[in-house]
């Protein structure tokens, strides 16, 4: 258990740097899910909506945090909803002027689902640890203004068996999501 507390401490010394010095951008989106597991319910492709903070700078490097929610992501069957809040550590590159960027970004953190039918018969709330991987562009329309695209794929880990060592595998459980909105620099 020591070994990643130790990772843990040596990113934030290398990633210390870059976000100090780091601008920060918040970003509402909406956008939709698609190609996941969803798909075992019927239709795979359902709304979603959230925002990120990203801190970015100078350095190629920069950390970003996003919540994002899916209401009735398991069908229409009664009150249902999947949600995230997650961090990433972002790898980028920005053309000369900082007018277009482009990010890469691997994060990790919570999966929550819930699944209620309407007769209240069952109710399931699962909170899950999970992964994501994605990319990112933005367009810079003014200098505090943007649009930024986004497409990430989570996937869901649990420990398939509980004790003292901490096992990880990956769930059924996962989705891509694409999402469009603005990006406004503070």
């Amino acid at each position: 258990m020591r070994i990643p507390g130790i990772a843990v401490f040596i990113l934030a010394l290398v990633l210390a740097p870059a976000v100090g010095s780091a601008e920060i951008v918040f970003a509402p989106f909406a956008g939709s899910t698609f190609g996941g597991s969803g798909g075992e319910f019927g239709d795979d492709t359902h709304l979603v909506y959230g925002g990120t903070v990203s801190f970015v700078g100078d350095s190629p490097f920069g950390l970003e945090f996003e919540g994002q929610y899916a209401p009735d992501y398991f069908g229409e069957t009664g009150n249902n909803n999947v949600a995230s809040l997650t961090g990433s550590i972002l790898l980028g590159a920005a053309d000369p002027d900082r007018r277009l960027r482009f990010f890469g970004s691997a994060g990790a953190g919570l999966l929550r689902t819930h699944v209620a039918d309407h007769e209240q018969f069952f109710d399931t709330d699962r909170n899950s640890f999970g992964v994501t991987l994605g990319g990112s562009v933005i367009l810079g329309l003014s200098d505090q203004l943007g649009l930024k695209g986004d497409v990430r794929y989570f996937r869901g880990l649990i420990d398939d068996e509980p004790g003292s060592d901490v096992d990880l595998d990956l769930t059924g459980f996962n989705f891509w999501r694409a999402s469009l909105g603005l990006a406004l620099r503070l």
